[in-house]
C-alpha cells in the first residue's frame, strides 16, 4: 500500500493527484498522463504493474489534492510551479504517432488479381500542444524515403518512395508480411525506423499506430522557439 503522498514517477509531492481505479496508487496528473503518451492501447501502473486500458478515465481527486496541499502547502506550490515551467518549455524530443499499414479495395478484373491495396506511412503529433508550439510544422517533411519490401513475386520486389504521401499501390491475389523502412533526412539526425505489416484484405484494410520519439533539435521552428526562450531567460536574469 502506498504510504506517502509522493508521486512514484517524479519522486516529489503529488500535484493534482490521480488515483488509479484498481490499485489505488497515486501519481501527479502530469506524470501519469505523460506515461500514457508512450503507450498505444494499454499501460501498467509503474508501481504494481496492474494493467489498465488507455480509454479508462483518469480523474483528478480534488479532495485528495486539498488534503495533500494542506499537508505541505509550500512544497505543493513549489512543485506546481515546476510542472508549469516544464510544460511551457518545448523539449527537444517529442512523441509522435507513426501510422502505417494498407488501404484495401476489391475491384472487378478479368484475372485473379482483384485485390487493390495501397501501402501507407504517415506521422502525426501525439500532443496538440506540440503542434501549436512548432507552428503546425509538417513532421512528415522530416521523412526522406519509405522502402517497402514486397513478396519476391513482385517486380520490383523492393520499392522506395521518396515523396509524400509515401504511398505505394499494387494489385495482387494474396496476403503476406511487408517490412517498412522509414528513413529520415540526414539533417535531423534521427535513426531509421523499421516496422512490419501483414497485408490485409479485410474491410477497408488495416492501419496500425506506433508511438515513437523524434529529435526535433534541428527543426527550424524549434530552433527559433529555443532562441526566444534563451533570450527571455537572459532578460530575467539581468532584472
Amino acid at each position: 500500500m502506498q504510504q506517502s503522498y509522493d508521486c512514484p514517477i517524479c519522486l516529489s509531492i503529488s500535484v493534482d493527484p490521480i488515483q488509479l481505479s484498481q490499485c489505488n496508487h497515486i501519481f501527479c496528473s502530469a506524470c501519469i498522463v505523460d506515461l500514457l503518451d508512450y503507450n498505444n492501447q494499454s499501460y501498467k501502473c509503474p508501481l504494481c504493474r496492474q494493467l489498465y486500458q488507455k480509454n479508462e478515465p483518469l480523474i483528478i481527486n480534488q479532495e485528495l489534492a486539498k488534503k495533500i496541499k494542506e499537508s505541505n502547502p509550500e512544497l505543493y506550490v513549489q512543485r506546481q510551479q515546476q510542472i508549469l515551467q516544464q510544460q511551457m518549455m518545448l523539449p527537444n524530443q517529442i512523441k509522435v504517432s507513426v501510422v502505417y499499414g494498407n488501404l484495401y479495395e476489391k475491384i472487378k478484373n478479368n484475372d485473379k488479381n482483384q485485390h487493390q491495396w495501397t501501402l501507407v506511412v504517415k506521422m502525426d503529433y501525439n500532443k496538440e500542444s506540440d503542434r501549436v508550439a512548432l507552428k503546425n510544422f509538417d513532421i512528415n517533411n522530416m521523412i526522406e524515403s519509405v522502402t517497402y519490401q514486397l513478396h519476391a513475386t513482385f517486380r520490383p520486389s523492393v520499392v522506395t518512395v521518396k515523396q509524400a504521401p509515401f504511398q505505394l499501390q499494387r494489385l495482387g491475389w494474396g496476403t503476406f508480411m511487408i517490412p517498412f523502412l522509414i528513413k529520415f533526412k540526414k539533417e535531423y539526425n534521427i535513426p531509421n525506423l523499421t516496422v512490419d505489416h501483414y497485408l490485409s484484405f479485410q474491410g477497408n484494410g488495416s492501419l496500425q499506430k506506433q508511438i515513437t520519439k523524434l529529435d526535433i533539435s534541428n527543426v527550424k521552428e524549434y530552433q527559433e522557439i529555443s532562441e526566444q526562450q534563451n533570450q527571455q531567460q537572459q532578460l530575467q536574469q539581468q532584472q
